[in-house]
């Protein structure tokens, strides 16, 4: 069950703190697991596969802190698809 509580947040990308659902620490967790599979895939070459991982990632976090690196991450690995072709 979701409770109204909130706790505060800080963004990297402001000195200000913004308020995220108490359950915002399971998505990040959930989030970096992606990214070290992610991360697992690429170094394999396994690039799709780690294109969706980051994916999943990125849908976790949505536009917030550290998505910043899974967009880049992601890019490398489409970057690295077409490359190799």
């Amino acid at each position: 069950m979701l409770h109204a509580q909130v706790a505060p947040h800080k963004s990297p990308a402001s000195e200000g703190c913004v308020l995220k659902p108490v359950n915002y620490c399971a998505a990040m967790q959930t989030a970096n697991s992606y990214r070290q599979e992610g991360n697992a895939a690429f170094a394999k070459g396994e690039f799709a596969l780690a294109i969706d991982l980051y994916s999943n990632a990125i849908a976790d976090v949505g536009n917030d802190c550290g998505s910043h690196t899974l967009l880049t991450n992601r890019s490398v690995a489409y970057v690295a698809i077409f490359a190799c072709c």
